[in-house]
């Protein structure tokens, strides 16, 4: 179904448009009232999804701020040290520390990153063209 749009052609004196101008007709596609709703849906679920990537990208900063500062700590930490076997067991212990840090963070990003895309995202597959 297409809607005519009139368009009116300016008068070459008063470089103003003249109600008794030829009219030029252009087809525009309308829409329905259920591309509508679709399109409705499909702008809150985005307005979502770049909550959620917001959400991931603060956690994975707040995260390599913190470690940041663990490489830091360990540095100065290191600076202060004795011998060679108060080294080593520092490095092991930050190293530990460090790998259960990351497994974690890890969890908690695939975490998030369920939450991103909607659900309501994949029962729209199909309705969107």
């Amino acid at each position: 179904m297409a809607q005519k749009v009139k368009h009116a052609q300016t008068s070459k004196t008063t470089q103003q448009p003249d109600d008794a101008a030829v009219e030029q007709s252009i087809a525009l596609p309308t829409a329905s009232e259920e591309d509508i709703e679709t399109a409705y849906e499909l702008i809150h679920i985005s307005s979502d999804i770049v909550a959620g990537l917001s959400k991931y990208q603060q956690e994975i900063l707040s995260f390599y701020s913190q470690r940041m500062l663990a490489d830091l700590e360990l540095q100065q930490k290191l600076m202060s040290c004795s011998s060679i076997l108060e080294i080593w067991d520092l490095q092991r212990s930050f190293f530990e520390n460090a790998s259960k840090q990351y497994s974690d963070e890890m969890q908690k990003l695939a975490n998030l990153g369920q939450h991103i895309v909607p659900t309501e995202l994949t029962g729209m597959h199909g309705q969107i063209n």
